[in-house]
């Protein structure tokens, strides 16, 4: 994820014609592009706020590549995206940066700029790879969301890369399941066997039901 140290002067990223720098004195965190003027003095041009390509994901079959993203937006809440590939190679590349615009990354309204921001997370060299999968719900032993994996991610890396939008968010406690839920069930079969149904279909898969 970001950095969370604050005023370090951070200068990273690949290989010139791009550049990520953050809390470097003189420039706009984020990730720029470098040119030369007429005089042949290097001049950087701003694209983006910081953009992390963290990995190249790619699907059981070795098919479906793409990019898995990372960003914080301005109120400090962290996204990750994993971005297919065919989608930044599309004729109109709109599509891709609305959906980062949409969580929060501040993009260059310069429509030169705005087309190197693809150029950017193509040419990006990581060892990091992920496996992605574009359906949500179990795989193996980790419940797959479309903005996170419940479970240990103790071999490779798993990551959502697929069309559905649906939020999926907590609420409550443990303490507060066991209170007013779970202690209601005790010695009743019928709310037992109600809890019981509704966890069937998710918890199925897991037991080969």
């Amino acid at each position: 994820m970001l950095p969370q140290a604050e005023n370090v002067e951070v200068t990273r990223g690949n290989k010139p014609p791009f550049e990520l720098i953050e809390y470097k004195k003189g420039f706009r965190n984020g990730v720029y592009h470098i040119d030369t003027t007429d005089e042949g003095t290097p001049k950087k041009t701003w694209i983006c706020d910081p953009l992390m390509v963290l990995a190249e994901t790619r699907d059981s079959g070795q098919q479906n590549w793409g990019r898995l993203l990372s960003w914080r937006d301005n109120d400090g809440h962290d996204h990750q995206w994993a971005c297919s590939a065919e989608l930044l190679q599309a004729t109109d590349q709109s599509e891709f940066r609305k959906i980062l615009a949409g969580g929060g990354l501040v993009i260059s309204t310069n429509q030169k700029a705005r087309k190197l921001l693809c150029d950017y997370v193509l040419t990006h060299k990581t060892d990091m790879k992920a496996r992605c999968v574009d359906k949500i719900g179990w795989n193996g032993c980790r419940y797959v969301l479309n903005n996170r994996v419940i479970g240990t991610q103790d071999k490779e890396l798993l990551v959502y890369q697929g069309n559905e939008t649906a939020d999926f968010s907590t609420n409550g406690t443990l303490k507060d399941w066991q209170n007013n839920i779970a202690a209601l069930a005790v010695g009743n079969s019928r709310i037992t066997f109600a809890i019981s149904c509704a966890f069937a279909g998710v918890l199925g898969p897991v037991n080969t039901i």
